[in-house]
């Protein structure tokens, strides 16, 4: 399952030219995450998701999804933003 970096509010939902589908989450703190995937999204325009709740759900033969983290209005490589533990 396609599932929420953190909480906040679907803030868009909608058609994407290049995976299908795309849904945009503003977490309330300056950060917005972007999620893109084919199936159909299992949320709406103004719902309310809490961090792991599920977006959509992924094929197992189609694990090909975007995702993309905007701070201020400026993008954020997700690597950046990642606590690696080894």
């Amino acid at each position: 399952a396609g599932k929420a970096t953190a909480g906040g509010i679907v803030a868009e939902v909608g058609e994407d030219t290049e995976f299908g589908h795309r849904i945009v989450v503003d977490h309330g703190n300056g950060y917005t995450t972007i999620y893109r995937y084919r199936t159909d999204p299992l949320v709406a325009t103004g719902d309310s998701v809490s961090q792991g709740g599920t977006l959509y759900l992924i094929d197992d033969d189609d694990t090909r999804f975007g995702y993309q983290i905007i701070k201020d209005g400026i993008y954020i490589a997700p690597a950046e933003m990642m606590e690696i533990k080894g």
